[in-house]
C-alpha cells in the first residue's frame, strides 16, 4: 500500500516496528519505506493468522508470511510476525510490530 494518507491513519503516532535484523523504525520511517516501495514486494502471502482480542481495546495478530520481492535482488523469504493493535478514539491503530526471519 502506498497511500500515505491511509497509512497515517492506520499507524499510531507511537508505533514501532522491529525488523528481523534488529533495526527499529518509528511511524515516519515505516511509512516512508512503504510509500517508496523500496524494496518492492511482489507478494506477501500470510498464513497461520491468529487474532486474539483483550477487552474492547487491544488485539494481537500473529502469523507467518512468505515475502517475495522483485527487482535486482529477487528472493523469497519466510517470516513469523506479530502486530499489536489498540483501539483509540473509536478506531484501530497498529502500535507495534515485529518480524523474525524463519531459517529453513
Amino acid at each position: 500500500m502506498r497511500d500515505r494518507k491511509t497509512l497515517e491513519r492506520l499507524y499510531a503516532d507511537d508505533f514501532t516496528h522491529t525488523h528481523a535484523v534488529g533495526r527499529v523504525d518509528n511511524k515516519a520511517q515505516r511509512i516512508a519505506a512503504l510509500v517508496s516501495g523500496d524494496p518492492t514486494i511482489e507478494s506477501a502471502e500470510a498464513d497461520g493468522v491468529n487474532i486474539r482480542t483483550y477487552g474492547m481495546t487491544t488485539a494481537i495478530v500473529t502469523g507467518q508470511s512468505t515475502i517475495r520481492s522483485q527487482g535486482e535482488n529477487q528472493n523469497s523469504t519466510r517470516y513469523r510476525w506479530i502486530a499489536v493493535y489498540v483501539r483509540r478514539v473509536n478506531r484501530w491503530q497498529i502500535v507495534a510490530s515485529q518480524a523474525t526471519r524463519i531459517v529453513q
